[in-house]
């Protein structure tokens, strides 16, 4: 539990560490493929929207393989947490949050944006409320750290989260089915199935599910998910091929659990009060739930003409999100915290890139966005007059953008990069207050424009074959946006852009004929405009409001080392490390200062390890074991530094043994994640009655079974 004593923590730890254990991104190859030879592999990413490895891309990106994900026993976005450096997960009403290096959006009022930029298969997501709840068929997910203002432009000043499933496969007959049981009466499946048609054509459907009782006595933090996807392939040429997908996913859920009196609280209500994780607070109002429903349709097509390709990504994603929270209101009214977000996004994206066989690499292209939607929040807190918003909001986002690589010398290159974007957000409707006796009702009619530049500078070196070494400065910013208030003194009507100069430089080596790979970076970002919740009131008017408003200053410095090493055939370690220091230079909003504060869900330092180990049969079979073990060092999850939102230091470790019978490509696995059973705080939430905060799952384990033809 969170109160567990390090000296506790420490025995299965250091014993995963003596093994050397680490994040299973370097499990690349599939256990029912040939043996791994001694050289790590490399691995193909596309974050820099081109093909390239990983160990050429200058910037720092970890790539996890589909397969290790799923012989993880891992299903959801969230719990990919242990296996990305420098990423925090935080949930709040059912939706992920995500902070890269202390960078992320903490404000989950209807319009704002995240400051990470999501993709799936290259189509940009404006919200985390359209992730995909259920990872199916995933080729591999790519965490791209430092802004990409540039490429990916708004939205992007914390880095990307990229999803990238499976194309189908010309001339192949493929079927993969997969089924898992674990504790909490867990059940997930997949279904994929590749078949071709002709020559030219492939058609490969995917469906993958995810359900679990409740971690929390009430039944609190359970889930029921699904996602399908259809993805059509059409490729007569070498020079065009297209790529047309349309997806369904499904998000059910009776809302997070909370639990009273965290370890470090300092609320009089909690004295003498021990800490009793997972046990939830007072039963389950039968009225709470979460719900996603989203479907999209979405195209890739690339030409390639006299060597240069045009590539047109084209996407619409219909996204409907409602959730219903009483859990830690404790209301006098049984209206409790409901928020509703329908979202309407179309994209439109058309590149041109330079001919593989130029020296000079570039890139240029054009990007169109406009979503559209109702949204709508309610709150009543403890009997006090609450307020209800009912706007309509529309956002159009236009950009064109470029960026080029020059070779100065053999070896040593100039990368330079700029962004235009020009972007519309209006807010139409209504909100409300209410209290016993008084009812306001006032309009909203609020508009916001934002005209921005970003730009990126660099070099590049290889100082050897195997080697590159690069350094850049490079400028992001995340959108402001319309708040759902009325017209009145003292109300924002709108928030500026956060934004963001980051200061990289990095390097990327292998050695022992690549049987040992270190990749490291520094940084340092300055950080302006950090955008935060404030509720402000009116004499006049019943009740209260919440808007969206800018603190002044941040900064964030650190850097981060992976390491690979393939110790032999069958046996592959790894080890990472982040040090990270996020701060609050200036933060003043009205009365609240939180200036010197860590921000939130940023700790000083994390460690990870992990092992993966084949053993070869003599009939022909295999049996895989992977281990990885991630030590946190203590952090807030609440800005505001509140004692009961410390999270004391923690190890978290996760297992799984896998036997393939390769004659019937069959694999069983058991898996077994947060071996410590550690209570990690993901979110904390101050109340009358004492500190709430939600937990990160307890221990999971499942057994596994696939089959692939």
């Amino acid at each position: 539990m969170t109160g567990m004593k390090m000296a506790s923590r420490w025995p299965l730890g250091c014993a995963l560490l003596a093994s050397v254990a680490a994040p299973p991104a370097l499990a690349q190859a599939p256990s029912m493929q040939k043996a791994p030879s001694t050289a790590i592999p490399e691995i193909v990413v596309t974050a820099r929207r081109t093909t390239e490895t990983l160990q050429r891309a200058p910037v720092a990106i970890t790539a996890l393989d589909g397969d290790a994900i799923q012989r993880s026993g891992i299903t959801s976005v969230t719990e990919l947490e242990s296996n990305l450096p420098a990423v925090q997960f935080q949930v709040a009403t059912s939706i992920p949050i995500i902070t890269v290096r202390g960078v992320g959006t903490f404000s989950t009022q209807a319009g704002v944006d995240s400051a990470i930029a999501y993709t799936v298969d290259g189509i940009f997501l404006a919200h985390p409320q359209a992730y995909p709840p259920v990872l199916v068929d995933i080729a591999r997910v790519e965490s791209v750290r430092g802004p990409q203002g540039t490429l990916y432009g708004r939205n992007s000043n914390g880095g990307a989260i990229n999803f990238i499933t499976n194309e189908p496969r010309l001339g192949q007959l493929e079927a993969n089915l997969s089924l898992t049981v674990g504790n909490y009466d867990s059940l997930a499946s997949e279904a994929v199935l590749n078949v071709p048609v002709g020559e030219d054509v492939a058609i490969r459907g995917a469906f993958g599910s995810s359900r679990h009782d409740g971690y929390y006595d009430d039944g609190y933090s359970n889930a029921d998910d699904w996602v399908g996807r259809v993805r059509l392939l059409v490729q007569p040429s070498n020079q065009f091929r297209m790529v047309l997908s349309a997806d369904k996913y499904s998000l059910d859920n009776v809302g997070a659990g909370w639990d009273y009196c965290p370890p470090n609280t300092a609320s009089a209500q909690c004295a003498n009060q021990k800490f009793q994780p997972y046990t939830g607070l007072s039963g389950r109002n039968p009225d709470d739930f979460g719900r996603t429903r989203t479907w999209g349709v979405y195209n890739q097509a690339d030409l390639t003409l006299d060597g240069l390709t045009i590539t047109s990504l084209t996407g619409y994603r219909d996204n409907d999100f409602l959730a219903r929270q009483t859990q830690i209101l404790a209301p006098a009214r049984s209206s409790g915290f409901i928020q509703g977000v329908i979202s309407r996004l179309f994209t439109q994206e058309l590149r041109l890139a330079a001919p593989d066989s130029s020296d000079v690499k570039w890139l240029a292209g054009a990007f169109y966005a406009r979503e559209t939607g109702p949204a709508s929040q309610t709150f009543n807190q403890d009997g006090v007059p609450y307020f209800s918003s009912e706007p309509f909001l529309k956002s159009i986002s236009t950009a064109v953008f470029g960026e080029v690589t020059v070779p100065l010398t053999e070896g040593f290159r100039l990368i330079g990069g700029l962004r235009y974007t020009d972007e519309r957000k209006s807010a139409v409707g209504v909100v409300s207050t209410v209290n016993d006796d008084t009812t306001a009702q006032l309009p909203i009619d609020q508009r916001f424009r934002t005209k921005k530049w970003t730009w990126k500078a660099g070099v590049e070196l290889d100082y050897s074959d195997n080697a590159l070494a690069y350094a850049n400065i490079s400028t992001g910013f995340k959108s402001g946006g319309i708040n759902q208030v009325p017209s009145l003194p003292g109300f924002t009507g709108s928030y500026r852009p956060e934004t963001i100069t980051a200061y990289q430089a990095g390097l990327k080596t292998r050695l022992f004929d690549d049987r040992l790979q270190l990749n490291g970076e520094g940084f340092y970002y300055d950080y302006t405009d950090f955008q935060a919740l404030q509720v402000i009131r009116d004499a006049a008017i019943p009740g209260f409001f919440i808007q969206t408003t800018n603190s002044q200053k941040s900064s964030m410095y650190g850097a981060e080392l992976e390491a690979q090493a393939a110790i032999s055939g069958n046996t592959r370690i790894s080890m990472q490390g982040t040090w990270l220091h996020a701060r609050f230079d200036k933060y003043i909003i009205g009365s609240t200062d939180l200036s010197g504060n860590q921000i939130q869900a940023a700790p000083d330092f994390t460690v990870g390890a992990a092992i993966e180990h084949s053993f070869d049969l003599s009939n022909g079979d295999r049996i895989l074991f992977g281990a990885d073990t991630k030590w946190v060092s203590g952090h807030f999850v609440a800005n505001s530094n509140a004692p009961g939102s410390y999270q004391d230091d923690y190890l978290r470790s996760n297992a799984s043994l896998t036997y393939s019978l390769i004659d019937l490509s069959l694999e069983l696995t058991a898996f077994l994640r947060n071996i410590e059973n550690n209570a990690q705080i993901a979110a904390y939430q101050p109340s009358a009655k004492g500190d709430l905060v939600l937990l990160n799952p307890p221990r999971t384990f499942g057994i596994q079974a696939s089959w692939r033809y």
